[in-house]
């Protein structure tokens, strides 16, 4: 049995907040993806996976804040 799980590509969070930059709060999951779901986004040093399939794996639908995405994407 292994323990070890794979590690997270570091900048990935960087380039989300690159991503985000044309959104403001309040806003929805919907919104978001309608305006920036497109973008690629750099997952591994050679790899690229569209912003939306990024945000299916976050819960919430709705946004009140910045603060509020960031936390339910990374923690997702």
């Amino acid at each position: 049995m292994s323990y070890m799980r794979e590690i997270p590509y570091l900048l990935t969070g960087h380039y989300v907040a690159i991503a985000m930059r044309p959104i403001t709060f309040p806003a929805t999951k919907a919104e978001i993806i309608e305006k920036v779901g497109g973008e690629p986004i750099r997952t591994s040093p050679d790899g690229y996976t569209p912003f939306r399939e990024l945000l299916a794996k976050v819960p919430l639908d709705e946004f009140s804040c910045a603060a509020e995405f960031y936390c339910a994407f990374n923690a997702s």
